[in-house]
């Protein structure tokens, strides 16, 4: 009786198979998951965007969204207050942050059509859960996102450039608008 078995031409050609294969999905299976990571990232910008109004509600505070060029991180502060009783209040506190992945850079933060990321300033958040409308663009792989919040602290992720809305007045009984 003859045992039947495979072949070496046939377990070769089985191998090149399998290696052609993987040659083809691999690459695609990489920049599925880089395009993941990427979409991750601009989901949790637009995250700490809200989280900097919440907080802002939360601690009856004003409160900002910076950028750090230094270590590429947009932090959502409390600004220092000289005039406060708590000493943990006289100093800026960082509240949470977010480093940009390799790949993404900050385009800019605008408040009114104006860049202040480089004036070290950025997004305001207030006490009453309102905030200053601007952008964060975000330039990631060729293609630039928006992170638009709104005037009420709302964030949402846009693809592509995006003007921040223009408050054009303010809700009653506040005294002044803020500048």
């Amino acid at each position: 009786m003859r045992k039947r078995a495979f072949t070496l031409i046939e377990l070769s050609v089985a191998i090149v198979v399998i290696g052609l294969l993987a040659a083809i999905i691999a690459p695609n299976v990489i920049a599925m998951r880089r395009g993941q990571d990427a979409r991750l990232a601009l989901l949790r910008v637009r995250d700490l965007a809200r989280d900097g109004a919440t907080f802002a509600a939360r601690e009856r505070t004003t409160l900002e969204l910076r950028y750090d060029s230094g270590s590429r991180t947009l932090q959502v502060v409390r600004p220092a207050d000289p005039n406060a009783t708590d000493t943990g209040r006289q100093e800026e506190n960082t509240l949470r942050s977010f480093t940009l992945p390799p790949g993404a850079e900050l385009g800019a933060i605008r408040v009114g059509g104006d860049d202040v990321s480089a004036a070290g300033t950025g997004l305001k958040f207030y006490s009453d859960g309102r905030a200053d409308a601007g952008t964060i663009e975000i330039e990631e792989a060729g293609a630039t996102f928006t992170i638009r919040v709104r005037a009420d602290g709302e964030a949402e992720l846009i693809e592509g450039n995006a003007e921040a809305e223009v408050a054009t007045s303010w809700p009653a009984g506040e005294y002044e608008k803020r500048q």
